[in-house]
């Protein structure tokens, strides 16, 4: 069973994945296609899995993992927070310039289901990490509903950079405060320690590192 969840972390980066988003199943034909005698099952979960006592292959994670003899996990790419809004809600209510300038606006706020509260956006200015606790009339325990929400005018959110990749190329989203982009967790696919590294894990993790989206500011 290969176990195909992205799950992305608090902004707190040390603490353990706190919400999950769909996989790209739009791209999943693709793997489906190019391996055809492969059976793939789907679990989608907002709670941290076992793998070794749910018999599961591997899984795709953008959290912070903490040492686990159990656990190999191998690097696919880095992400970075993005911070964006909609046009229409920039030319109504202007573009942050600085970090302080979004005391101003409508900020979509994350609730983290792990800790039950708001989490603070993370932002990195000349070398210093710098959390801003976001204030707005919406809050979401998901970012692809914060995605969403920004998408639609609602304020501003931060979300993980694959969240937010494909509305920002569509321009359905503009990214903001692009001088202190923080990183985020990076993306990564886990497999249990004492299984060996099978041919369907292998090529699964292949193709995540295939489908992954680049640089979305390029």
């Amino acid at each position: 069973m290969i176990y195909p969840i992205v799950k992305y972390g608090d902004p707190v980066l040390e603490r353990p994945a706190a919400s999950v988003t769909e996989f790209d199943t739009p791209e999943l034909h693709k793997f489906l296609e190019r391996y055809p005698d492969l059976e793939l099952e789907v679990v989608m979960s907002d709670k941290a899995v076992n793998l070794v006592e749910e018999g599961i292959d591997c899984a795709v994670r953008a959290a912070a993992i903490d040492d686990d003899a159990l656990l190999v996990a191998r690097h696919i790419a880095n992400v970075r927070w993005m911070t964006c809004a909609s046009p229409e809600y920039l030319r109504k209510r202007g573009t942050p310039k600085r970090i302080d300038d979004l005391v101003g606006h409508n900020c979509i706020r994350f609730i983290s289901p792990s800790r039950g509260r708001v989490s603070d956006w993370q932002f990195e200015k000349d070398g210093r990490k710098v959390a801003f606790t976001p204030r707005g009339n919406l809050a979401v325990n998901g970012f692809e509903a914060a995605g969403a929400a920004a998408a639609v005018g609602i304020g501003i959110a931060q979300i993980p950079e694959p969240l937010a990749s494909q509305a920002i190329a569509e321009k359905r989203l503009k990214p903001v405060l692009l001088d202190c982009i923080a990183p985020a967790p990076s993306l990564q696919v886990v497999y249990p320690s004492n299984r060996y590294l099978t041919a369907k894990v292998r090529a699964f993790a292949d193709f995540v590192a295939e489908i992954f989206p680049r640089d979305v500011l390029r």
